[in-house]
C-alpha cells in the first residue's frame, strides 16, 4: 500500500509546474520557521495539489522530511574560552574562587567534585582538586529500603551527567595551574542563577546581614529585599533566608528547651521574673516577667497604673495580662507582662501579688484603672484593698440593647455628656432628662443602663471620679493603646514565649528611649507659651506637660478675671495635683510665683530615679532588695 501510494505521488509531482512549486515551498518555509500553524496550511494545500488524502500520514511525513532540510539542534553549549587561562592561583581556594566568579558571568555554577591532598596542610606538591557543573553526575538514590509509598514526595534532581571538568593542580608549594579537561555542557545555558541553591548560598557576612535585620524584627521579605540592594550579586530567595533565621534559632538553642531558652535570655537582660507549674506535669501554666528599667519607671510614677488583657498574641491562645502607668509627660509605658493559663480570681491575684512586689511598701498605687473584669476587680480588691479602682465602661449602643440596624448615635452623644457633668446633682439632672427622652423609643437599653451600668456609676461617672486624683488617666484607653503597639511589634499571632518575650522587650527599649528624650527636651527647652512670670519657680523642676495644663487655667483666669474658691470647681487641684484658677489668683494677690510645693510629686519626677524619703523608708524591704534577696 505504501509503495503504491509512493509512487503515485511522484508522477503527480513531475506532472505539475516544478519552478512554481519550489518558489512556493521555498518562501513558505522561509516565513514559517517554527511556526507550525502557518506551515500546515500550506502542507494542506500541498496535498490538496497533488491529490493526497488526509488519512495518509506516512506519506506527509515524508513530504515534511524532504522539505526540510535544516540540521537538527542540539542543546548543550561550550564554555572552554571561558575557562581557559594561563594564570596561575597561590591556593586552591584562590583556584575555586576565580572559576566561581567566572561561571558567576555565564551563569554557570561551579562546584568541587573531588579533591587529592598530599598533606596534613591541604595542600602541597601533587594535591589537585576537580571542578564541575552543579549538573554534573547522575541521580544516586539513597534508602533503597524504603518503600515507594513513605518516600518524600515533590522531589527532583537536578543532575542530567553534563561532562564539564575543570582540573586544578599544585605544581609548586604555592602554585595552582588549570585546566579545561571539558568544557562542553550537555544542557542548555541557564538565563539566571536565581533559583540555583549553590549560587544562592549566603556568604558569612550575608549571614550576618540577615541575622542582624531579623534581630531587630524585619520580616524575611523585607531583609531579601535588603539583601539584594546591599549585595548586587546575591541570588538568594526568600527559602534561604529562612533557612538561615532558623540555623540561628537552632544555634541559639544549644539544645535547651524552648523555657529553658527563655530563662536564659530574662537573666541575661536582667529582668524581674516569676513562675508556676502544674504539680502533676510540671509544665508551665504562668508565667510574669518585667523590664529592669520598666521596674524603675514604676517606682517613679507609682500613683496610677492601668491593667487590661489582651488576645491573640501567641500560638497558645493564652491571655496576656498588661500593666502600665503614665509618666510625668504624659507617656505610657509598659510595666509587666504575665501570660496566664485562664482569667479567674487566682490567676490574677497570682500576677498582681507580683506586680505588688515591684514597688516600695510606702509607694503602692493609690488608682488602678481597669475594664469591668470581674475576676480582675476580685483580684485588685485582695492585693491592693487601699487602692480606689476606676472603671471605664464604653458607648451604649446597639449590642447593649435594641437591636437595630444603625448604632444609636443621639442616645450615646447624649449619654457621653451625662457621663461627663462634673457634679452628682447635675449628673442626676441629666439622667432623669435622659430617661425621659429615650425611654419609649429604647426601653431595653434604658432597663441595660440601670441594671449593669448605673451599679457602678462612682468608678466612671465624672462627678465621682473627679474627687479622686488619677492625673487623667480616667480610661483603659492608654493600655489598649499599648496593645495595638505590641502587636504590630509581634507581627502575627503565632509566635512562642521566646518570640514574644524578643518582640515586648523591643517595645520597651524603644518606649525608654522616648521616655528619656521627652525628660531631656523639659531640662533643655523652653516653650514660648512658658515664658511667663507664674512659671519663675517651675521650669526644669516639673514637666512641659504639667505646665500645659496650668496654661489653660489661667486662660480661665483670665477670661473672668477673678474666680472665687467656691466657684473655681477646683477639679484640676483634685484630680491632677496642679494648682487651679483661684489659686493662681490668690498667688498673683500676694505677688509671688507659682511655688514649687504646690505641684504634686508626680510632676516633679523628670528622671528616672526613684524619690526615697528617708524618714519613711525600712531599706530591708526596698523592691530591688527583696528582689535581689529572692533570686541569689
Amino acid at each position: 500500500m505504501e509503495d503504491s501510494i509512493n509512487e503515485n505521488l511522484g508522477e503527480k509531482i513531475q506532472t505539475l509546474d516544478e519552478s512554481n512549486i519550489q518558489k512556493d515551498y521555498a518562501s513558505s518555509v522561509e516565513n514559517s520557521l517554527g511556526e507550525e500553524e502557518l506551515f500546515s496550511d500550506h502542507l494542506e494545500s500541498t496535498k490538496e495539489t497533488i491529490g493526497v488524502e488526509e488519512k495518509e500520514d506516512e506519506v506527509v511525513l515524508d513530504v515534511i522530511q524532504c522539505i526540510s532540510e535544516e540540521p537538527i539542534n542540539v542543546v548543550g553549549f561550550d564554555s572552554t574560552e571561558y575557562f581557559t587561562t594561563n594564570k596561575t592561583f597561590s591556593s586552591k581556594e584562590n583556584v575555586t574562587e576565580w572559576c566561581r566568579e567566572i561561571g558567576s558571568q555565564y551563569n554557570i555554577v561551579v562546584v568541587i567534585k573531588k579533591g587529592v591532598n598530599k598533606n596534613e596542610n591541604h595542600g602541597g606538591k601533587g594535591s589537585a582538586i576537580v571542578l564541575g557543573c552543579e549538573r554534573g553526575g547522575k541521580y544516586r538514590k539513597r534508602n533503597c529500603t524504603v518503600s515507594p509509598s513513605k518516600c518524600r514526595k515533590g522531589t527532583a534532581t537536578k543532575k542530567c551527567g553534563c561532562p564539564f571538568k575543570l582540573r586544578s593542580t599544585c605544581v609548586d608549594a604555592s602554585k595552582w595551574n588549570l585546566i579545561v579537561k571539558d568544557g562542553h555542557h550537555n544542557h542548555a545555558p541557564a538565563d539566571t542563577l536565581l533559583g540555583h541553591s549553590f549560587a544562592g548560598r549566603l556568604s558569612d557576612e550575608e549571614k550576618q546581614f540577615v541575622i542582624k535585620f531579623h534581630e531587630h524584627g524585619m520580616p524575611p521579605r523585607q531583609i531579601l529585599i535588603a539583601l539584594r540592594e546591599n549585595f548586587k550579586k546575591n541570588a538568594s530567595t526568600l527559602k534561604t533566608i529562612d533557612n538561615c533565621i532558623q540555623k540561628h534559632r537552632v544555634f541559639e538553642r544549644a539544645g535547651r528547651t524552648r523555657m529553658q531558652l527563655l530563662h536564659k535570655y530574662l537573666d541575661d537582660s536582667h529582668y524581674v521574673t516569676w513562675n508556676r507549674q502544674n504539680s502533676d506535669t510540671c509544665e508551665v501554666t504562668d508565667i510574669f516577667w518585667a523590664h529592669p528599667e520598666s521596674t524603675l519607671c514604676a517606682q517613679c510614677f507609682h500613683s496610677v497604673v492601668i491593667i487590661d488583657c489582651t488576645y491573640k498574641t501567641n500560638r497558645w491562645k493564652m491571655p496576656l495580662f498588661h500593666a502600665a502607668g503614665m509618666t510625668s509627660m504624659g507617656k505610657k509605658f509598659s510595666i509587666a507582662f504575665a501570660f496566664m493559663s485562664a482569667e479567674l480570681t487566682g490567676n490574677y491575684e497570682w500576677a498582681l501579688q507580683h506586680l505588688r512586689s515591684l514597688y516600695s511598701p510606702t509607694n503602692l498605687p493609690s488608682v488602678i484603672v481597669t475594664d469591668n473584669e470581674q475576676a480582675l476587680i476580685n483580684g485588685i480588691g485582695i492585693v491592693f484593698p487601699d487602692a480606689r479602682g476606676l472603671l471605664y465602661k464604653g458607648k451604649v449602643s446597639k449590642e447593649d440593647g435594641e437591636e437595630e440596624e444603625d448604632p444609636i448615635k443621639d442616645l450615646e452623644d447624649d449619654w457621653r455628656r451625662i457621663v461627663r457633668m462634673e457634679t452628682i446633682p447635675l449628673f442626676n439632672m441629666g439622667l432623669e432628662s435622659f430617661v425621659r427622652k429615650y425611654e419609649k423609643r429604647y426601653p431595653e437599653a434604658i432597663k441595660y443602663i440601670y441594671e449593669s451600668v448605673l451599679v457602678n456609676k462612682e468608678f466612671f461617672a465624672y462627678a465621682w471620679t473627679n474627687e479622686v486624683k488619677h492625673f487623667g488617666t480616667r480610661t483603659s484607653n492608654r493600655v489598649e493603646g499599648a496593645h495595638s503597639v505590641l502587636k504590630r511589634f509581634l507581627g502575627n499571632s503565632q509566635g512562642g514565649f521566646v518570640e514574644c518575650w524578643q518582640q515586648m522587650h523591643k517595645m520597651h527599649e524603644s518606649q525608654l528611649v522616648t521616655i528619656k528624650a521627652k525628660f531631656q527636651q523639659t531640662l533643655t527647652f523652653m516653650k514660648h507659651d512658658h515664658r511667663i512670670d507664674d512659671f519663675k519657680s517651675l521650669h526644669c523642676h516639673i514637666s512641659q506637660y504639667a505646665l500645659d495644663f496650668i496654661i489653660s487655667e489661667i486662660k480661665r483666669l483670665e477670661k473672668s478675671r477673678s474666680i472665687a474658691e467656691n466657684l473655681c470647681g477646683c477639679i484640676l487641684h483634685k484630680t491632677h495635683g496642679l494648682p487651679c484658677a483661684h489659686m493662681i489668683s490668690e498667688y498673683r494677690n500676694q505677688g509671688k510665683p507659682i511655688p514649687l510645693s504646690s505641684i504634686d510629686s508626680q510632676w516633679r519626677q523628670i528622671n528616672l530615679f526613684p524619690h526615697v524619703s528617708r524618714s519613711n523608708v525600712v531599706y530591708d524591704y526596698l523592691p530591688q532588695l527583696e528582689i535581689l534577696r529572692r533570686k541569689w
